[in-house]
């Protein structure tokens, strides 16, 4: 089963957290440790909404969501120009530096979650 058909299964929690629980996964230890939301907290709620047709709602629990969404749609098709050009699929990332992309990636969910927590705790 692929990961848009689970986000599709899935019921988006109204609270933007959560919804990994609906896959028998247990609650977020960070956020029931420190009250505070972890880095990836949203990310399963947001890609629901995304398979839901729910763009601002996944953006507003989860902004890198969108985009981490959007970057593991498009390895279908690196799969597909993989294996028509006859190269192995990560040669391919290679030569389109997804390891920068991925850093970047990593970086940007570091800074918005680091904007979520100071919201949380300047509330």
């Amino acid at each position: 089963m692929s990961i848009g058909a689970v986000a599709r299964a899935l019921t988006p929690s109204a609270t933007g957290l959560g919804t990994h629980t609906q896959l028998g996964l247990p609650r977020c230890g960070f956020l029931w440790l420190t009250g505070l939301p972890c880095p990836a907290c949203g990310l399963t709620t947001c890609f629901a909404h995304l398979m839901h047709g729910q763009l601002t709602a996944a953006m507003n629990c989860q902004p890198c969501g969108v985009v981490l969404f959007g970057m593991l749609a498009l390895l279908l098709p690196l799969t597909v120009w993989a294996g028509v050009r006859a190269r192995p699929f990560f040669e391919t990332l290679a030569a389109m530096h997804v390891t920068r992309v991925a850093r970047l990636t990593a970086c940007a969910l570091l800074v918005q979650w680091s904007v979520r927590v100071a919201r949380l705790l300047l509330a």
